[in-house]
């Protein structure tokens, strides 16, 4: 219920339970270090690589959206 409003939330709950399932079974439950190893997980995109590398990790990294201009 918590995914429903963000849109395409069967594929997202999807994507959540093969993403805990690989990092419970390829990682030893850690969440990797890593943009490789992050992109790897199901449903995990280099936006999402970068807020979790930038939040959790303290590594710069800049997430940016799909729908940005591009200004020059």
């Amino acid at each position: 219920e918590l995914i429903h409003g963000c849109g395409l939330h069967n594929n997202k709950a999807a994507n959540i339970v093969a993403t805990c399932r690989q990092l419970v079974e390829k990682h030893q439950g850690e969440v990797p270090s890593s943009r490789e190893e992050l992109e790897a997980l199901p449903g995990v995109g280099r936006k999402t690589a970068n807020v979790v590398l930038s939040n959790a990790f303290g590594l710069p990294a800049i997430a940016v959206d799909t729908h940005v201009f591009r200004v020059a």
